[in-house]
């Protein structure tokens, strides 16, 4: 089971990856970040960590065999769908995401991911951020 949660995360990192330079994708606040990922499981993963108010880079290895298509909604949040396909693994995604990006967001995802010989794998997600302030002392970008 580790392993399909793992290439579903390859294969939607690959989707979004394609996309960047088809959507202004907006820019997180520098500073110090809570991001709290509720999986497919339920158990809410909680990490912290400091941005340097970079626009995502998404480029990856991944990208020249995805398909994906972002759009903005009018209240300015972001709609994301994609499908990838490589080695007999196809994967698609659906993910909206909400929020000012300044002082927090949040995305909800649904990925389904088919290995050949087995049934699909549908997970889903809701992870949100929220900016805490500046960076602890000594804490590196």
């Amino acid at each position: 089971m580790k392993l399909q949660f793992l290439a579903a995360i390859v294969l939607v990192a690959a989707g979004a990856a394609a996309a960047q330079s088809t959507l202004n994708l907006p820019r997180s606040r520098a500073g110090y970040w809570e991001v709290r990922h509720s999986g497919p499981n339920g158990v809410v993963h909680v990490s912290h960590s400091c941005s340097r108010g970079e626009t995502p880079d998404l480029k990856g290895e991944y990208a020249r065999f995805c398909h994906t298509a972002f759009r903005r909604t009018p209240t300015g949040g972001i709609v994301g769908d994609g499908a990838c396909a490589s080695r007999g693994i196809t994967g698609t995604w659906h993910i909206t995401a909400t929020g000012d990006f300044v002082t927090h967001y949040a995305t909800d995802s649904v990925s389904t991911m088919v290995l050949p010989g087995r049934p699909p794998i549908t997970t889903r997600g809701h992870t949100e951020g929220r900016w805490i302030g500046p960076c602890p002392a000594g804490m590196a970008r």
